[in-house]
């Protein structure tokens, strides 16, 4: 019985490494889908932003615009890890910047860009 293990250690070993590759695949793809999903959520939430803000901005004296870093801190206060906070807005921000309905620019304020 022992050699009959010893000799399948290989085809075990094999066997072994697939389903622990198999996991670490699906565990991947879910943070995938995860992110895909919280970049889809943050970035209608972006465009709900701005929208109101163009709303507010006819109605009244303020600007049309918001900057972006500050809507990013409106929208990402709740998370604490830096990278990640940054990792979600890079995704969101391309995102916005690839819709033809929203303009972007960089404009100068007071001496500040």
């Amino acid at each position: 019985m022992l050699e009959l293990i010893v000799s399948h250690i290989p085809h075990l070993f094999a066997i072994g490494v697939v389903v622990i590759a198999s996991f670490v695949a699906h565990a991947n793809y879910r943070q995938s889908k995860l992110h895909a999903h919280r970049v889809e959520t943050l970035y209608n939430e972006v465009l709900r932003n701005l929208k109101r803000q163009a709303r507010q901005a006819r109605d009244s004296n303020m600007p049309a615009y918001i900057g972006s870093i500050q809507l990013r801190d409106l929208i990402l206060n709740e998370e604490r890890n830096l990278a990640r906070k940054m990792r979600l807005w890079e995704a969101v921000s391309r995102r916005v910047d690839r819709n033809t309905n929203v303009k972007a620019s960089l404009i100068e304020i007071h001496g500040m860009s």
